[in-house]
């Protein structure tokens, strides 16, 4: 029996990853995929999925493997929608997540002067203060819809602080990043999604060209203005450019965090012996951000398209074609680690691929583990538990960024601790 033949049997040609009852428990599927066949083919994505540890490892480093989205999202748009979404299709490939060697190397090589050491570090305390502040009102709310009420604030008000957006613009900001996100997502864009997107894109550049002018008159010490003022040699970023890495930097500093702190959550109140583990032991932090990553990875996958014919495992990709690496399902290849599905803050063989690795390991990794730890060391320190209150979990359907629409949760403070307000 043929491979083909053998994984159809196992994976239905038709199986759909993106839609939410996929993401609520991808995990057999996928390990299905991964037993019978590391490179497969879907007739209903019309993709290849590569799900296998080793092969998601040396696809993010292929330079066949290109990281552009924007041809085969939107090449197939009639003349006229090209011409209504110009700025879409003028300012994505700006997006250094999106770019290809040599022009990603540019201008990463600039993008970080605004995330170096002093300037992280830097954000400890405005982060730390606003970890307390909406825990704060979490535990005197006691029932709140987390994502809403928690996950989707903390990201916001930092990234929000770190590129000069006044707070009194988060709605705007919530807005136009949910609005972006989902476009990005979307397995198949919508003209809706577009036209939203489209808003959000030109809302977000009157925004940041006054935030950028600002900068350019008065420099402050954060990192929009490393960012303006970035050089190497003679070369620096364009107004453009400079616009599209606030697009992208807002869009990729918040939306996976977001996630990040649901899915963290969540394998936090399923694991009560990891919750008291954090809790006695908040040294572990950094390993146990590291696990929680991996277990319930948000970035269910990287997409690419296929620069030239190559073969792999046997198979014939060609030019053009699309490749999901399924970076969830080699976090969790029991070829690379043991007990695989099990939350184990000492686990040894630590590989995950949750923020890379290759050309395009994620640029806010450092920020993105401080809001991390000092989230859930908090939590686990101010709460005895979080009950969860929802019968069915609410998840998106995005095979890009998996996570929790909605995440309705009671927080129970831990006996004899006093609020803050008390105290003081």
């Amino acid at each position: 029996m043929s491979v083909e033949a053998s994984t159809n049997e196992i994976i239905p040609p038709d199986m759909d990853l993106t839609v939410p009852r996929a993401n609520a428990d991808p995990w057999p599927k996928l390990k299905a995929i991964q037993d019978a066949d590391p490179v497969f083919w879907s007739d209903h994505q019309r993709a290849w999925f590569v799900s296998r540890h080793e092969d998601v490892r040396a696809g993010m480093m292929d330079r066949r493997l290109s990281a552009d989205r924007v041809t085969f999202l939107f090449g197939a748009l009639p003349d006229e929608l090209k011409k209504k979404y110009e700025p879409i299709l003028f300012y994505f490939p700006q997006w250094v997540v999106l770019m290809d060697a040599p022009e990603h190397t540019r201008v990463r090589k600039l993008l970080l002067q605004g995330f170096t050491k002093p300037i992280i570090d830097g954000l400890g305390d405005f982060t730390q203060g606003v970890v307390d502040e909406l825990l704060d009102e979490v535990e005197a709310k006691g029932t709140v819809e987390y994502v809403t009420e928690y996950a989707f604030k903390l990201p916001a008000y930092v990234i929000m602080h770190m590129l000069g957006v006044p707070r009194n613009m988060f709605d705007e900001f919530k807005v136009w990043s949910l609005d972006m996100a989902r476009l990005i997502g979307a397995p198949v864009p919508s003209l809706e999604l577009m036209d939203k997107a489209l808003d959000a894109l030109n809302d977000m550049n009157v925004a940041f060209r006054q935030l950028i002018a600002e900068r350019r008159a008065e420099p402050q010490d954060d990192m929009l203005t490393a960012l303006v003022h970035a050089t190497d040699a003679d070369d620096k970023l364009s107004e453009d450019e400079l616009l599209a890495s606030c697009q992208v930097l807002m869009l990729a500093g918040h939306e996976t965090t977001i996630n990040m702190l649901g899915n963290g959550l969540l394998e936090l109140i399923r694991d009560r012996e990891r919750w008291e583990q954090l809790r006695d032991h908040p040294e572990i932090a950094p390993a146990a951000i590291e696990e929680l990553l991996r277990l319930n990875n948000v970035v269910g996958s990287l997409v690419r398209e296929v620069l030239e014919d190559f073969e792999w495992h046997g198979k014939q990709l060609k030019k053009g074609d699309v490749v999901y690496l399924m970076n969830y399902a080699a976090n969790r290849d029991p070829r690379v680690y043991d007990d695989p599905d099990t939350l184990d803050f000492e686990r040894k063989n630590k590989f995950p691929l949750s923020f890379g690795p290759g050309i395009h390991f994620c640029l806010g990794n450092q920020l993105a583990r401080m809001e991390l730890e000092k989230s859930f060391v908090a939590i686990v320190n101010r709460f005895e538990k979080v009950e969860i209150l929802d019968d069915k979990l609410d998840w998106n359907n995005s095979i890009v960024l998996r996570g929790l629409n909605s995440f309705n949760v009671k927080f129970i403070p831990r006996s004899g601790r006093q609020s803050r307000d008390a105290a003081e």
